[in-house]
């Protein structure tokens, strides 16, 4: 579990967040722990199905404002500039790579080995928004693959034991919140 909330599926990109409603101190790493496992789980489809399938995956943090569109079906959304820089996360990023901005990185106090992500190479919005990013390196210990008992699920996903977390109640009016895309190519 990678307590993230789905906001929405919009064409081949899937919406999620964590850290809403409740604020997470560890949204940042279980936003790419989910990414990480996400990947994985397209690498698993695309060996066994053979066929030429893959995911870019962009991670944000921020802030939003969120609310229910409709009157007879209703939905949750969010919106801000944070959204529409993790949308740009993720078209900037790689094929099978998950792709963090620089204040995620700044929220996770370790526990993930990156590498420039040079994003403003691949999209205009990140180099005129002076947004550094960085690529997630896939841990050793999950380098092997899927965990044999359940597909697409990484075999360090626990994000406890990645960063140190401490207990909050987090500010209700500005809650902290990684969005994470992921688009299918």
């Amino acid at each position: 579990d990678h307590h993230q909330l789905r906001i929405k599926i919009l064409g081949d990109c899937y919406y999620c967040i964590c850290g809403l409603p409740d604020f997470r101190e560890d949204h940042a790493a279980c936003s790419i722990n989910m990414g990480l496992a996400m990947v994985d789980a397209i690498s698993y489809v695309r060996e066994k199905t053979k066929t030429e399938v893959d995911m870019r995956v962009g991670v944000h943090t921020g802030t939003v404002l969120g609310g229910v569109l409709g009157q007879k079906k209703w939905q949750f959304d969010v919106w801000s500039t944070d959204v529409t820089v993790a949308n740009k996360m993720e078209s900037g990023g790689i094929p099978g790579r998950v792709h963090i901005s620089q204040t995620t990185k700044d929220c996770l106090l370790g526990g993930f080995d990156l590498e420039p992500g040079e994003g403003g190479e691949r999209c205009e919005y990140l180099m005129e928004k002076g947004i550094d990013t960085y690529l997630v390196l896939v841990p050793k210990q999950a380098a092997n693959g899927l965990n044999a008992n359940k597909p697409g699920m990484l075999s360090n996903t626990n994000s406890n034991q990645l960063i140190n977390t401490t207990v909050t109640n987090g500010n209700a009016t500005s809650p902290q919140l990684t969005a994470a895309d992921c688009k299918q190519e």
